[in-house]
């Protein structure tokens, strides 16, 4: 399946538009009558849609409310123990690419664009279509945090459990990497994960 990105940037512009939290009722399945639900996916890189139980129940560890119009972090605890990613290092790249705003659309230089909490870029779009998940489900705070938490994996299963690793969740090219690194680093300093001080950013190359 090949998505245009022009037609695709327009569609979801009018899902912000008419209907906000309207991917706040789809499911994640693997078939279009049967949800997939966390606690049935086996494979590790399995992406899934919590169950009503999880979504609505708090998580074990809470993760602070962020004013305006942002995501509280709700499936964060969640979607890491799913998916076998440390929590603060997923939340941290929420923040990075989207403040916690779980609506932001961001149109790329090269044509592409990138979706919801985690940033989510077109170019994997077809790929998680295979799970079921249209672009517009990446509005739902949920849905992207666990699409973010199975892409980390990804990478940490690739270049391993490695600042590499993390950070190819953005790029594998070892300049954009090293500068996501810095990113991701300032962000856990801001959240008191790791110590300062915090980095200076690399410029950012085209």
């Amino acid at each position: 399946m090949k998505f245009k990105h022009g037609a695709m940037l327009c569609s979801l512009q009018c899902v912000l538009i008419v209907g906000p939290w309207i991917a706040a009722t789809a499911q994640v399945s693997d078939s279009p009558s049967q949800p997939l639900h966390s606690d049935a996916a086996t494979p590790v890189l399995s992406i899934a849609w919590p169950s009503s139980r999880t979504s609505t129940s708090s998580p074990t560890k809470t993760h602070p409310p962020i004013q305006g119009f942002k995501s509280e972090g709700r499936c964060i605890e969640a979607a890491a123990n799913f998916h076998g990613v440390n929590a603060s290092i997923l939340q941290a790249i929420l923040m990075t690419e989207s403040g916690m705003n779980p609506l932001v659309i961001n149109q790329n230089k090269n044509g592409t664009i990138d979706v919801g909490l985690g940033g989510m870029n077109s170019s994997h779009f077809s790929e998680i279509a295979k799970f079921g998940i249209a672009p517009e489900h990446l509005l739902d705070e949920c849905v992207a945090t666990y699409v973010t938490a199975w892409q980390l994996k990804k990478g940490i299963n690739q270049f391993g459990n490695t600042w590499f690793g993390v950070a190819a969740y953005h790029s594998t090219t070892p300049y954009f990497n090293n500068r996501y690194q810095v990113l991701l680093f300032n962000q856990l300093v801001s959240d008191h994960v790791l110590p300062g001080p915090k980095l200076i950013v690399p410029r950012l190359e085209h």
